[in-house]
């Protein structure tokens, strides 16, 4: 009795002690010791591009050190050089060169030297996030190590702790079995019956073995789930909660614009309000109820569609309120309500935006936050005085969340609304979210957790809206693309409630269509994108200046180039025209021919200089004298030749007052 009851606390013990050092790590996103690796494969060659943080190696010793922890089925070479005048501030740069084709990386070494918890990965395309569990990439995803990694001493205790208690168990077996006496005859008569004692006391012993053997079951979970996507972790998560909670509220006619429903203000019907997940619709009275999972996500928020000729109240930073706070608890949550303003300039066809990327405003350091807010209020009064511009947004990358410590990072988004703010924008300012705006609080975890501040301050990582008859998609593009299952599915009903005869303009970080994308996991994002008439997909991320004819009919693919050209050229911003995609139905005529065009500009250049690359009668022949001068506001349009565009923009403007 008494070694059976040793044992199996000796076994439950051991057990919870394998447990508790079993606990998975928080989701990488949320840690600042990452990297980032470019991988390009050809026929018989290969090359990299490894980004680093300047604490993990020098520069001096970066193309030695990658070279050595990052070889293949051939050695690598490589050469580092500082970041912070090519792009990377912060950063080291190292370009890597294999003479072989790479099938495949372990990025085992890399991570453990470099004291990195994950590293992403763009390998032919394909972004994925490499990590301790699953380091080796290759064009497919990211896989676990082989098995001779790391001796298993978590697999080994758990083995001994079982021993224990089978060997007890068996021990105990066979002392209760008869001992066979030959010498003694059996006595005749009916079986001695078991005392009540003796069978409670045999029945706890079998409770006590099962319940050991259960817990040696649940400590295998963990290692059967290791590896696991954000997409599996927000499932499990809405599993384990299964108690959704109410919000309700209403969406009125904010006639005077100040946010809060006065008396005579109008309920606005058929308005669709979602989580990002779950959707509902508005009654006649203009109320809602939305019943969501409050374990989706740690900030949850509600956000609404807004329907055309409508913009949501705007806070001091001119970020519209289309979103709001749930608050914690379990509900009902009620007050909940969107403010939607009326906006002749949200229903014109031809209306003018702004649009802007890779901002990058920094608080990783109190200098670089001293530099970067003077920098950004400067290009916002630039964006501000573009002439009959009535609405802006940004693709992305509009803060450096990701290399920044965890106590700095709210102040980060700070000093981006800060600039705002002070800057005087005057008009509506959408946000993306980009891969430096990622990151979480010290207890966050998960997908979900690793936009955290990004939530809390600028919205949801994915929503929509309608305006000037066309209906705006903003996504969420930034690591492993096939991870983003609800976000597809979201789409999904998002497109068929609004778009359905209607163009769409997209938005997004990365583009969809180049090396630098989110690779093949957007595929069915792309499907399903495809069924509509997608006119136009923004992006940032390349650091380049690009216009060139999209993968949908009747598209055009647009990249801002953001605060660091990778050519060294100034920060941009591009000024969107919609005239040749706008029907006018006064007239029995189709407008409608052309495409989405843009004049694109640069920070700090004198916006009476322009730059032709060439516009449509600008080419400069031999023997044909010197023009005797330039009139950039006719000639500045990214205009594609009709019926079909070709790949190149046919004219680049640039301009802006310097801040």
């Amino acid at each position: 009795m008494k070694p059976i009851r040793a044992a199996a606390r000796i076994g439950l013990v051991l057990l919870f002690f394998v447990l508790g050092f079993g606990v998975q790590p928080a989701s990488a996103h949320v840690s600042p010791h990452h990297a980032e690796l470019v991988v390009s494969t050809k026929h018989h060659v290969t090359s990299g591009r490894l980004i680093v943080h300047r604490d993990v190696v020098s520069p001096d010793k970066a193309g030695a050190w990658a070279s050595r922890l990052l070889t293949a089925s051939c050695p690598a070479s490589g050469s580092g050089v500082a970041g912070d005048s090519g792009g990377v501030p912060g950063g080291v740069v190292v370009e890597l060169a294999w003479s072989c084709h790479v099938d495949k990386l372990d990025l085992t070494s890399m991570l453990k030297k470099g004291g990195l918890t994950q590293a992403v990965v763009e390998f032919d395309g394909n972004t994925v996030d490499a990590t301790t569990v699953a380091p080796v990439v290759d064009a497919s995803g990211a896989h676990e190590g082989p098995a001779s990694a790391a001796f298993p001493w978590r697999t080994v205790v758990l083995g001994v702790a079982l021993a224990v208690v089978a060997l007890q168990a068996l021990r105990w077996t066979l002392r209760r079995r008869p001992r066979h006496r030959p010498h003694q005859p059996t006595r005749p008569g009916p079986h001695p019956r078991q005392s009540p004692q003796s069978v409670g006391c045999a029945r706890r012993r079998r409770q006590q073995l099962i319940a050991a053997g259960a817990a040696a079951v649940a400590g295998l979970v963990p290692y059967a789930t290791a590896g696991t996507s954000f997409a599996a972790d927000e499932t499990v998560a809405a599993a384990a909660n299964g108690a959704p909670v109410s919000v309700q509220g209403t969406a009125f006619k904010d006639v005077n614009r100040n946010g809060v429903r006065d008396g005579g203000e109008a309920p606005m019907p058929g308005v669709d309000v979602t989580d990002g997940a779950v959707w509902t619709t508005t009654g006649a009275d203009g109320s809602y109820t939305l019943r969501m999972d409050p374990s989706r996500r740690e900030t949850d928020l509600v956000s609404v569609v807004s329907p055309n000729g409508y913009t949501p109240a705007l806070r001091k930073d001119y970020i519209p309120q289309f979103f709001h706070k749930v608050p914690d608890g379990d509900g009902p949550h009620t007050g909940i309500d969107f403010a939607l303003v009326p906006d002749r300039n949200a229903a014109n066809p031809t209306e003018k935006w702004v649009m802007d990327s890779d901002i990058e405003v920094s608080n990783t350091s109190d200098e670089a936050a001293r530099r970067t807010l003077p920098q950004w209020t400067g290009q916002v009064e630039a964006m501000s005085e573009v002439d009959g511009a009535t609405m802006a947004i940004a693709t992305g990358d509009l803060t450096v969340t990701d290399y920044a410590q965890e106590p700095r990072r709210q102040a980060g988004y700070d000093v981006l609304r800060k600039g705002l703010t002070d800057g005087k924008l005057g008009m509506p300012f959408y946000p993306t979210v980009g891969n430096h705006d990622v990151g979480g609080t010290a207890t966050s975890q998960g997908y979900g957790g690793s936009m955290e501040y990004y939530r809390r301050n600028l919205g949801p990582e994915w929503y929509s809206f309608d305006r000037n008859g066309r209906h705006i998609v903003v996504l969420e593009d930034n690591y492993d693309a096939s991870g983003l299952k609800p976000q597809l599915e979201w789409l999904r009903e998002d497109l068929k409630r609004h778009a359905a005869g209607k163009q769409v303009l997209l938005f997004a970080h990365r583009s969809l269509f180049t090396q630098w994308g989110p690779g093949a996991g957007m595929q069915p994002t792309i499907d399903e994108l495809a069924k509509y008439d997608v006119r136009m997909f923004a992006a940032g991320h390349n650091q380049q200046a690009e216009y060139r004819r999209g993968a949908f009919d009747r598209s055009v693919e647009i990249n801002n180039q953001g605060t660091y050209g990778i050519d060294g050229s100034h920060p941009d911003y591009k000024i969107l025209n919609f005239e040749d995609i706008t029907d006018d139905p006064r007239t029995r005529r189709n407008e409608d021919t052309g495409y989405v065009s843009n004049t694109h500009r640069q920070f700090d250049i004198d916006d009476d200089a322009a730059l032709v690359s060439p516009a449509p009668g600008s080419v400069h022949g031999a023997g044909a004298p010197s023009p005797s001068s330039c009139t950039p506001r006719t000639t500045a349009a990214h205009r594609p030749p009709q019926p079909s565009p070709s790949a190149t923009a046919k004219a680049v403007r640039y301009g802006a007052r310097a801040a």
